[in-house]
């Protein structure tokens, strides 16, 4: 048997032993472990924290094994199945963007790389299709697995706030927060994205916090969410010019 076949077979033997719940996350590390010992890499287009001081993954004018970085699960476009975008149209504000938009996508929830891949696929299509835009709308996406799904990135305008696009950033978490908010896991990475954006010049370090209805009539991000935006110490609150477009239907 070679050294490979016998690391996998360990590896299955390891999770038959574990328990179902307790212990499961200590098998999981532990698997990760020999995994990571092997020079098993991870799927394509995903990228996984490592040691900044040792490797350097420079990707769209971000290092993201940076100190601010390396914490970020995150998924190249490429990794959730991403269709090209149809035409870029560049977003450079020298000293970072002063605004952050959280939204929520609504639908669905998501917990695992397939699921939210292909709930992401399904938004980019309508986007793209339906309502005729460029690319899915968001700058990033937050999955309930914890990662930060590449849409138009930092440095691309998006379609998310009407009259902000330009000088914005958009966060959209996957599902719909009307009657509950993010998992801690899915804020937990957004404010982590926040870090790495202020430390590569993409966030000013003076930036406020918004939801969607604070500039356009809309219900976006869902009342719990947006209970939560404004407990935060970065809340804007209500901005002007307010769009009062009615929502499409």
């Amino acid at each position: 048997m070679t050294s490979t076949r016998a690391t996998m077979l360990s590896i299955v033997l390891l999770v038959l032993e574990m328990p179902v719940g307790e212990g499961a996350s200590a098998a999981s590390a532990e698997i990760s472990q020999r995994l990571h010992t092997q020079g098993t890499q991870p799927p394509p287009g995903i990228v996984q924290a490592r040691d900044y001081k040792i490797t350097n993954f420079q990707y769209n004018d971000v290092n993201w094994e940076s100190e601010k970085c390396a914490k970020i699960l995150f998924v190249r476009r490429e990794g959730w199945g991403a269709k090209d975008t149809k035409n870029v149209n560049y977003l450079n504000i020298n000293g970072g963007v002063k605004l952050v938009f959280y939204h929520h996508t609504e639908g669905h929830e998501c917990n695992s790389t397939d699921v939210c891949a292909k709930i992401l696929r399904h938004w980019q299509e309508y986007h793209q299709e339906t309502k005729r835009w460029d690319d899915i709308g968001y700058n990033f996406m937050i999955g309930g697995d914890g990662q930060v799904y590449e849409g138009r990135g930092f440095n691309r305008v998006g379609a998310h706030t009407l009259s902000y696009n330009n000088m914005s950033v958009s966060l959209g978490f996957v599902g719909n927060y009307t009657f509950h908010a993010p998992s801690s896991r899915m804020l937990a990475a957004a404010a982590d994205l926040i870090k790495c954006g202020i430390e590569w010049g993409k966030i000013g370090p003076d930036y406020k916090l918004y939801g969607q209805r604070d500039a356009n009539y809309r219900d976006c991000p869902g009342d719990a969410f947006y209970a939560l935006i404004k407990t935060d110490a970065r809340f804007g609150g209500r901005l002007e010019p307010y769009i009062y477009t009615p929502p499409p239907v």
